[in-house]
């Protein structure tokens, strides 16, 4: 028996799928976007009139919030009256972290831009969150870690043994972002949230909001999904730029992915999927290269993980870069 498991495209020491060239350009193309809106610099984007909206979903303790506070209103020619077209918001369910983050956005308020936060948890319309939080929290994961009912979710907490069970409220993410957003924004959306990345982004291509955003970044969670919805899980990140093309201005996205959690997952199905979008051909050559023929007649390459499961003779089949 042959398993199929998740493999990130990062090699070697990185935990993230997100290399350091590609976590750069992102940014550099951010910041260059930031200054051309701001008039810092010529080009098409220079509008009157127009904002830099910076939403960070899934806050936690705000150092993301603050390095990008940092990095925005420092560039070049951000000067103080630049300032304030640019909003930062943040939106984080867990109480433990309310008051460091209301402080950050006093800060962005004082250097002349707008902070604002929101405590509520990001979801797919407006309710209330039964959140089974760690007591002790600080410098933990925020948001769900998994999604256990329609209105229930647990925050992950490795080395909490107390957690407690809080009504949170939450809001539609995708409504929030088509009141807020108006077309003409540069907009980033940072999105980590434990696994309800796979809820909530379905809705923002649904819904247009996906449009209202110049960037994304997301960190997917694989790992929390039952392994019957991994395949499904695997094909939203596979396919949300090609959908993204659909926007008038296509949203710029990067993937966060770390190897630690998701690597060596099994995804059900995941094979028999490859098998129907390869076409008959032979086996590859060269050292830890195999091919796989399927029920379909179709062969299929792959490479052997040097990790054996310990019952019988299986293996583990990783799929180098995702090809």
């Amino acid at each position: 028996m042959l398993l199929l498991v998740y493999d990130s495209p990062a090699r070697g020491k990185r935990l993230s799928s997100a290399g350091t060239h590609e976590l750069e350009h992102f940014q550099q193309s951010f910041y260059d976007s930031v200054q051309k809106t701001l008039g810092c610099r010529p080009g098409p984007q220079k509008g009157k009139g127009r904002r830099i909206v910076i939403i960070d979903v899934g806050s936690n303790n705000g150092d993301w919030s603050r390095s990008m506070a940092h990095d925005v209103l420092n560039l070049p020619c951000v000067t103080a009256l630049r300032r304030k077209s640019v909003r930062f918001i943040m939106v984080e369910p867990q109480q433990i972290f309310h008051s460091r983050l209301r402080a950050l956005a006093t800060e962005c308020d004082k250097q002349g831009s707008h902070g604002l936060l929101l405590p509520f948890a990001a979801w797919t319309s407006n309710t209330t969150l039964n959140l089974t939080t760690p007591v002790r929290g600080v410098g933990h994961t925020s948001q769900m870690a998994q999604t256990t009912a329609d209105h229930e979710a647990t925050i992950s907490c490795s080395g909490c043994s107390v957690t407690r069970v809080v009504e949170t409220p939450a809001i539609d993410l995708a409504e929030f972002l088509l009141q807020t957003l108006e077309e003409t924004d540069v907009a980033l959306l940072k999105l980590d949230i434990e696994g309800s990345e796979y809820k909530l982004l379905p809705r923002l291509v649904t819904s247009g909001a996906l449009c209202r955003l110049s960037f994304l970044q997301v960190e997917w969670h694989l790992h929390i999904l039952p392994q019957e919805k991994r395949l499904a899980g695997v094909a939203l990140k596979q396919s949300l730029r090609m959908l993204s093309e659909a926007c008038p201005n296509p949203t710029r996205i990067l993937d966060e992915e770390y190897r630690l959690i998701n690597w060596g997952k099994p995804v059900p199905g995941l094979l028999d999927e490859v098998a129907r979008h390869i076409p008959n051909g032979t086996t590859r050559g060269g050292f830890g290269y195999y091919s796989y023929k399927t029920r379909k007649g179709l062969q299929v390459n792959f490479t052997m993980d040097v990790l054996k499961l310990a019952s019988g003779r299986s293996s583990r089949v990783t799929m180098m870069n995702g090809k």
